[in-house]
């Protein structure tokens, strides 16, 4: 039995290379490739030139040029180098027909310019990915600073409404006493007052009936009946007059004490809220046992200078005897406390408190790490907190009086200008131990800083 021949492939070379049909139209590419008419304007559809055969160079993604990526945009070829000049990628043809490259301008492999670049570009973006860690290191301390900022804020707020909500309440208490006293003597002298009235009222009344009783009598015409027991009707007449209420005993309105409450109730507020409000001024004295050699102090032991004079004083452990200064006698180791110093027109000096354990002997770096919490004025206008760091302070005002407050538990140490109670500085520390003030009038500074620093045991 005969079978029928199988039908024969078509050529590749007859056979469209897109569809695999008999070409339409057909057209031969440079590379021997038969095309359909409509198969090649398809692949070419949206290009802006004419790259070569789709089957030997695929269409690919539009690149910035207009070329396709990896394609010569002038030749259509395959690029393989890098011009380092201006950045160019090249293919064969564009190496064979560029002019003799300028000096610095070399024409190298793309993979070679590849691992090139990547190095360099590794280079470029480590320093960048390390200062980013950093900035972001210090994006997240200031994100917990101002979160810390918020809640110390809030907290400050809440402790100022608590405070003034004391002394509020103290007010109010005060207030509601004293219109309680006034109103119960008001009332006492108001029923002494209504009893004057009421009596008053009934001698008016057994005035009037004596009138009403003998008065007829004057109209009596019949002289024998007017006689008649004239005696009793004078005796009741006289009596009424003697038995009437004197205007003298009228109970006058009371003061109630308003010399000492309406013009001074302000006055007297203050001294009640004196024996409430702390801190009072402590009776603060300075130790002659912790003085510098080099230091004079008062009969009262309230104020500090600096003399170019040694003194000869027996040594003990509790002298400094290289820093200029001098502790207080007595320390703080609970509760709220407040001084003033008055420190003039002095050019320099330091103020604060000290451990009691600190060292004195020796040079010593004032600071909170060694046990002083310190307030300094340098030039006669330069003040800075030795805290850590040290911080410059720029002050609106240069204090004549300077207000130390201490609160123990708190941890809390600031400084003020007592004239306008202005805030200077705050230290925030926990304290462990007993807290001595501290006073350095420092050198004389040419008679510049001669005069002494002073505390204040009353405020004028």
């Amino acid at each position: 039995m005969a079978t029928s021949p199988s039908p024969l492939p078509l050529l590749p070379n007859l056979s469209c290379v897109m569809c695999h049909d008999v070409p339409r139209e057909p057209v031969t590419m440079s590379c021997g490739h038969c095309l359909c008419r409509g198969c090649l304007e398809r692949s070419w559809r949206g290009q802006e030139s004419y790259p070569s055969c789709p089957k030997c160079r695929p269409p690919q993604v539009q690149s910035p040029d207009g070329g396709q990526r990896g394609l010569c945009g002038e030749h259509g070829e395959k690029v393989q180098f890098f011009s380092t000049q201006n950045s160019r990628l090249m293919c064969p043809r564009c190496r064979g027909s560029a002019a003799e490259p300028l000096p610095g301008h070399t024409l190298i492999p793309i993979q070679e310019a590849v691992g090139g670049y990547k190095e360099e570009l590794i280079s470029a973006i480590a320093p960048l990915e390390s200062r980013l860690k950093e900035l972001q290191q210090m994006q997240c301390a200031q994100e917990q600073m101002i979160a810390q900022h918020r809640g110390n804020l809030l907290s400050t707020k809440h402790h100022v409404s608590m405070e003034f909500e004391k002394l509020h309440q103290f007010l109010r208490e005060r207030e509601e006493r004293l219109l309680r006293d006034l109103q119960q003597e008001g009332d006492l002298i108001l029923s002494e007052m209504e009893e004057s009235l009421s009596k008053i009222k009934q001698n008016c009344q057994g005035i009037l009936q004596t009138i009403s009783s003998t008065q007829p009598r004057l109209y009596e015409q019949d002289a024998v009946s007017f006689l008649t027991d004239i005696k009793s009707c004078m005796d009741i007449c006289y009596g009424g007059y003697r038995d009437g209420f004197p205007a003298h005993n009228v109970v006058t309105p009371r003061d109630f004490g308003y010399g000492a409450v309406k013009d001074l109730i302000q006055y007297t507020a203050w001294k009640d809220m004196k024996s409430y409000i702390t801190p009072a001024l402590p009776n603060i004295i300075m130790d002659p046992a912790s003085a510098h050699l080099n230091l004079i102090l008062s009969e009262d032991l309230t104020s500090v200078r600096y003399s170019d004079n040694k003194q000869s004083m027996p040594e003990n452990s509790r002298r400094f005897d290289y820093c200029c200064c001098v502790l207080g006698t007595e320390g703080f180791s609970t509760g709220r406390h407040y001084w003033v110093i008055d420190v003039g027109n002095k050019t320099k000096w330091n103020l604060g408190v000290a451990k009691e354990s600190v060292n004195r002997r020796g040079g010593i770096t004032l600071s909170p790490e060694n046990g002083f919490w310190i307030l300094w004025l340098r030039n006669g206008h330069e003040f800075k907190a030795l805290d850590v760091p040290y911080r410059a302070l720029t002050l609106r005002n240069k204090p004549q009086r300077v207000g130390i407050y201490l609160d123990y538990e708190g941890g809390v140490l600031s400084f003020y200008n007592a004239d306008d109670m202005t805030h200077i500085y705050t230290f925030v520390t926990s304290f462990s131990e007993n807290i001595y003030p501290y006073f350095c009038p420092c050198l004389n500074d040419s008679g510049k800083n001669g005069g002494p620093l002073k505390v204040l045991h009353h405020i004028p």
